[in-house]
């Protein structure tokens, strides 16, 4: 194996490990009653959800099997999760074809555009709406 695929597989493993991690406490630990989980500070400054609030809450009812629960928590992660992957994803493969044809669809223009208007809608609808 090249040195090069030795160092994309061990970054994947490190990122797929502490990701393990990290699901693994948000579905032992509940965010609304645990006092150590990290709470947004620009809700706490502001008094304003930001588009990612909810989002430990989501993933802990996620991890629960609780899907209703995930989505009133943070309804955005349906839109920013499968991007969000796809960014995680396209960084860890091989200098390739595919990959230089997946950088040019994620940053396209008008899908990033249109990833940061959506998150903007988000922020101002969930303070509006009180979600």
């Amino acid at each position: 194996m090249k040195k090069e695929h030795c160092l994309i597989l061990g970054k994947l493993l490190l990122m797929l490990s502490f990701l393990f991690v990290i699901f693994l406490l948000l579905y032992v630990y509940n965010p609304e009653s645990s006092n150590w989980m990290i709470r947004c500070a620009f809700k706490q400054i502001t008094g304003l959800s930001c588009p990612g609030c909810g989002v430990q809450r989501c993933i802990h009812s996620l991890t629960k099997g609780e899907i209703f629960h995930a989505f009133k928590y943070n309804f955005f992660l349906i839109i920013a999760f499968p991007f969000a992957s796809t960014l995680l994803i396209n960084k860890f493969l091989p200098d390739s074809s595919f990959k230089r044809r997946m950088d040019s669809i994620i940053n396209n223009k008008l899908i990033v555009r249109s990833f940061f208007f959506s998150s903007c809608g988000w922020f101002v609808i969930r303070n509006i709406l009180n979600i």
